[in-house]
């Protein structure tokens, strides 16, 4: 009885380890950290420069169910139009980013990125076209 006993609380041991260390894709590149909205504070276009922009001139939207809003009240609407744009999470090839990993965000027509958040800044780099990103600042969440 005792022998029973001890194996069915050691395969419940091993069950519980084996399991608690897993992660699923969607875990692992939530991106949660990204959801909110966001104020563009620069945007770095290579050669070009970085332009600066007001709180509050181009504010974007991240939601759960995957779309980006952007509003932008800039007469020239560059360098994100007003509108409503996909996104997904995936990782990043090292292959294309200067042989680093991570996790990426694609968001269509606009391209593939890099993405860090610190604090109260979302920096977005774009992957295998140096020189070109977003920085943001939380809004809200």
């Amino acid at each position: 009885m005792r022998k029973r006993a001890y194996l069915w609380i050691s395969a419940l041991l091993l069950l519980a380890a084996g399991t608690s260390n897993c992660s699923s894709d969607d875990e692992e590149y939530s991106g949660n950290q990204v959801l909110g909205t966001w104020d563009l504070m620069s945007y770095e276009n290579g050669k070009r420069g970085v332009t600066h922009y007001q709180e509050g001139t181009i504010t974007v939207t991240f939601t759960l169910n995957g779309e980006m809003k952007v509003v932008n009240i800039s007469p020239h609407q560059n360098p994100v139009p007003t509108g409503t744009f996909a996104y997904s999470f995936r990782p990043i090839d090292p292959q294309l980013n200067s042989g680093q990993s991570g996790d990426g965000i694609a968001i269509d027509s606009l391209g593939f990125y890099s993405y860090r958040v610190v604090d109260d800044r979302l920096e977005l780099s774009a992957v295998a076209t140096g020189g070109l990103g977003f920085s943001f600042k939380k809004v809200s969440k």
